[in-house]
Order: C-alpha cells, then structure tokens, then sequence
C-alpha cells in the first residue's frame, strides 16, 4: 500500500507539473520499439482486464492483489502486442473463422472461455458449447450495446492469446537436435571420469 501510494503520488506530481508548464497534457507509461503507450489506453486495457474478471467471478470482490495482477496482465499485453505484431505479419499468422469457433465452443475451447459461468451448465459447471454460439448471436439484442463491446474486448484478447501460443508453437517446433548433439547431450549426463586435483586456497593469492 505504502509503495503503491508513493508510486501513484510520483505520477500525479509528474501530470501536475506538465499541466503547470503549459504543455498539452501528453502523459505516457512507456515506450517499445518507438511506440509510444497511452496511459489512457492503458487504463483502459486496464478496465477491460477487471471487466473480464467480474465476469468470470460474479460476486467476488477485487482485491488490492488482484487489480495488481490485471494491470501487470495489461503491461505485458500492451508490450507484447507492439512487439509481436510485426511478426506475425511477417510469418502471414492469423486465425480463421473455422478455427475460431472451435476454440470458442468446440472440443478444442480455449481454457479463457470455460471460465464464464454464463457459458456453463448451471447444474454440474461443465461447459457448453451450445451456449457460447447462442451468446454471440443474440448480442445484437442487447440495446445497451454494453455486452457487445465486452465480447469485443474479450474477442480481441483472446485472438492475441491464441497468436501468442501459435508463435511459441512455431519456436519450439523449429528448435531441431541433430543425432550428433543428442548423443553428446546423453554422454555428458552418464560418462564417469576419474581424475586428481589439488586445492589452492584463496587466502594464499597475494591481494
């Protein structure tokens, strides 16, 4: 809490003193790669982040350690995102629509999805598919349009997370051991060798 109030108190002398010296108001929480990031579009990543909390946690209340993690979550999200984009453009990763309905209500769901209790059987908390299609097609009867633009949020995260796991996929399978390399990897955890050797204190080195 101490630390948290110092470093919230850090930040506002910083935005008050930038409104006193006339400038525009201009406030950023970092840079990558050249880009600029927002405050405002972190808080806002930030918000989208306990949004999707409470839904996956109807009735819980968000603790001090909690709302930590969600913006530590919305740093490396934000981060990872100016980083990887550019590479996944290069390497033409996407997601397509077959398999993105398979990894919202089909047998290969992402683990993000099971969690809405919305789309689990009230009876036994298993997840259904079924209720997931049934959601994204009556969203435009929301007149409110708030649970459009929270699946939208959800939508986008998501799809970063799936690319993410795609590229790591990419990494791991391209990372090739030749026969050579695996035999000297098995020898050098079952060869014995025996040899002598003398000690040389440390103490006796002249300073």
């Amino acid at each position: 809490a101490v630390i948290g109030f110092a470093m919230l108190a850090s930040i506002l002398g910083d935005f008050m003193q930038s409104k006193r010296s006339g400038s525009s108001g201009t406030f950023y929480v970092g840079e990558v790669l050249g880009e600029n990031i927002h405050v405002k579009n972190f808080e806002k990543t930030v918000e989208i982040g306990l949004d999707r909390w409470k839904q996956q946690n109807p009735g819980s209340i968000i603790t001090q350690g909690v709302r930590a993690n969600i913006r530590n979550q919305a740093w490396n999200q934000l981060t990872r995102e100016l980083i990887m984009e550019e590479e996944y453009s290069k390497l033409g990763l996407i997601i397509s629509d077959e398999e993105w309905v398979e990894r919202i209500s089909g047998i290969n769901v992402h683990p993000e999805v099971t969690q809405f209790p919305l789309f689990q059987d009230p009876s036994t908390g298993q997840f259904v598919g079924n209720n997931v299609i049934n959601y994204v097609q009556n969203l435009e009867k929301d007149q409110t349009g708030q649970e459009l633009k929270n699946w939208k949020s959800f939508e986008k995260y998501l799809l970063n997370v799936i690319r993410n796991a795609k590229y790591d996929k990419l990494i791991e399978k391209g990372t090739y051991i030749n026969s050579e390399e695996a035999l000297i990897s098995f020898n050098e955890g079952t060869q014995i060798t025996n040899f002598d050797y003398i000690s040389i204190p440390f103490t006796s080195i002249n300073d």
